[in-house]
């Protein structure tokens, strides 16, 4: 089994002595021949291709990356318009809550009603839907939609009654509270 491995080890070495034996010269002769001689104009023309070349690709980059940007936004503002269309079905019966509440005599029950509310409250808070507050703050007509104006002991454009509430999605009025408004 040894000889068969010196056997295997001097054809090897005879291998690496006959590439080994190419003379350093011709290798040179082949570096040289594999450049080509080009002309100034070719060149130039070349270069300047390159540079088209390169500019196009750039450009295209960026009209992807815009392309990425403007296709984040509309899957953003879909899931927003879906999410408020699921909403707005959902807050009348919200507001109805404040109706039961005003209806209920029995304290548990009232109680119950509460814990519903809050949960449902909870609820819209973890998806970054926010009640606007109204009743004591100035009219906003960015965020309330005044129903009525009466006489009142407070300040002029001052809300003193919710009719209905109004809801926000991050910075975006989703629902306008429905407000009754001082003179």
């Amino acid at each position: 089994m040894s000889k068969h491995r010196h056997k295997d080890s001097e054809d090897i070495d005879e291998t690496l002595e006959e590439r080994t034996e190419e003379p350093i010269e011709e290798a040179e002769e082949e570096k040289q021949s594999d450049t080509i001689p080009v002309k100034k104009e070719e060149w130039e023309r070349l270069r300047s291709s390159l540079a088209r070349i390169n500019t196009e690709y750039y450009e295209l980059q960026k009209d992807f990356d815009n392309q990425r940007v403007r296709a984040l936004e509309a899957i953003r503002q879909a899931r927003v318009d879906g999410l408020k269309d699921a909403l707005m079905t959902i807050f009348p019966a919200l507001d109805h809550f404040k109706k039961a509440k005003s209806m209920v005599q029995d304290k548990n029950a009232l109680k119950g009603i509460d814990m519903i509310e809050k949960s449902l409250l909870s609820s819209l808070d973890d998806l970054k839907v926010h009640k606007i507050a109204s009743i004591g703050e100035q009219f906003n007509p960015a965020l309330h939609n005044a129903v009525l104006m009466q006489e009142s002991d407070k300040p002029s454009g001052t809300i003193i009654e919710e009719l209905e509430s109004g809801y926000m999605y991050d910075d975006k009025v989703l629902k306008y509270s429905q407000v009754v408004v001082a003179k």
